[in-house]
């Protein structure tokens, strides 16, 4: 049944979230049923505009009652030659008395608009939240976007590495776990992110993040000439070694394999170590990327996360050597061992044993060299272990 003629429903628009706003005419009347007609509450649908105004089309006869229908803005009649500025303040729209038809048509009519719009359309940008909020180089970031369960897929880069984001287990926030390399030079660097959203829409989160410099240390090292100078058939040996390498690092799994916050890999004490620019018999040869641990003969030597070992052998620099793929991208590298424990293929969880720590490869002695990769970048491990993930994952 339609309503009286001069008692249209009311629209408006607003710049920001969906609200409902009511209009309860309060028009005297001495038809009771008439009446609570008349008393129509108008849930108004409010849509997204670049005008941070709000603005009420109302006819001649509810201007009377425009105080007590309030709304942030101004209001206009439907005469173009009239027009008010008077404030108004938003309030919730309320059931409304006593039986009308039209009015549950209204308000049926309008949830059906409401909530196709609000499953299509997001209603938010995120912030994009690193952790540590200092980003240096070498630092390990946790990059998390939250409030955003409308989106179907989120991706990025950032220093030329792509950024592979994963939900939540209830889907309402995205991770990714990235870093930046121990060698990159401070200065501004572009973190691109593009949240993908059901409608095919994309929102572009891209922003300038500052890398700080990292003050590492320098460091003297005598070992055996053969580690400094090789040999023809040691450079056989250290070709064939980078081919090995960089066939395990060409590929990751897809997913997360870690969970929780990573531990240490033995109870030993650890070496401000990693950064340092290490002189070998004089000659500068290499940044150590990598945490030593001053780890003894036969210490077992375990595993910081869950993951798969795509490494388990000998090689010429880093002697006994195991990695484990954590996934997207995040390996650990454990070195020197004097014995491996693992095979190759082996799926590990964390705390797992892996073998028992060496002096193997190029050391001057017994120890655990740990290192952290993430796609070609080495990230500082001691950073990496004050990282809480707990709730990530």
């Amino acid at each position: 049944e339609p309503a009286p003629k001069p008692h249209q429903p009311v629209t408006q628009t607003f710049l920001g979230p969906f609200l409902s706003y009511r209009y309860r005419e309060k028009r005297q009347s001495t038809d009771p049923i008439n009446d609570r007609r008349l008393e129509t509450n108008a849930a108004i649908l409010v849509q997204r505009s670049k005008d941070p105004q709000l603005f009420f089309t109302l006819p001649q006869s509810a201007r009377p009652w425009v105080p007590h229908v309030p709304a942030v803005g101004t209001w206009e009649s439907n005469e173009p030659t009239q027009r008010s500025s008077k404030p108004c303040t938003p309030v919730y729209a309320e059931p409304m008395t006593g039986p009308s038809r039209f009015g549950l048509r209204a308000l049926l009519a309008i949830l059906l608009c409401v909530v196709p719009a609000c499953a299509l359309s997001p209603t938010r940008i995120p912030p994009v939240i690193l952790t540590p909020a200092l980003v240096e180089a070498g630092s390990p970031e946790l990059i998390r976007l939250n409030e955003v369960d409308e989106a179907v897929r989120i991706d990025g880069e950032w220093l030329g590495r792509k950024l592979q984001f994963f939900p939540s287990r209830d889907h309402r926030t995205w991770f990714a776990l990235a870093g930046v390399d121990v060698e990159n030079p401070a200065a501004p660097s572009t973190l691109q992110i593009h949240l993908h959203f059901s409608n095919n829409t994309t929102h572009d989160l891209t922003q300038t993040i500052e890398i700080h410099p990292a003050h590492y240390r320098t460091g003297v090292l005598t070992v055996s000439p053969k580690f400094v100078e090789p040999g023809p058939d040691e450079l056989k040996q250290i070709a064939a070694d980078s081919e090995i390498k960089a066939k395990v690092f060409a590929t990751s799994a897809a997913e997360p394999l870690w969970s929780g916050s990573f531990r240490a890999p033995v109870h030993s004490p650890p070496t401000d170590s990693f950064g340092t620019r290490r002189t070998f018999n004089g000659k500068l040869a290499s940044i150590h990327k990598g945490m030593d641990f001053r780890a003894p003969l036969g210490t077992v030597v375990r595993a910081g996360n869950s993951g798969a070992v795509v490494l388990a052998r000998p090689l010429y620099y880093e002697g006994n050597c195991v990695v484990i793929d954590h996934g997207l991208g995040l390996y650990t590298l454990s070195m020197h061992f004097s014995r491996i424990d693992v095979h190759e293929g082996q799926h590990v969880s964390a705390g797992d044993p892996l073998g028992l720590s060496g002096a193997t490869g190029r050391v001057t002695g017994p120890h655990l060299h740990w290192a952290v990769r993430w796609q070609n970048a080495y990230l500082d491990p001691a950073k990496l272990l004050r990282l809480n993930l707990s709730s990530v994952r």
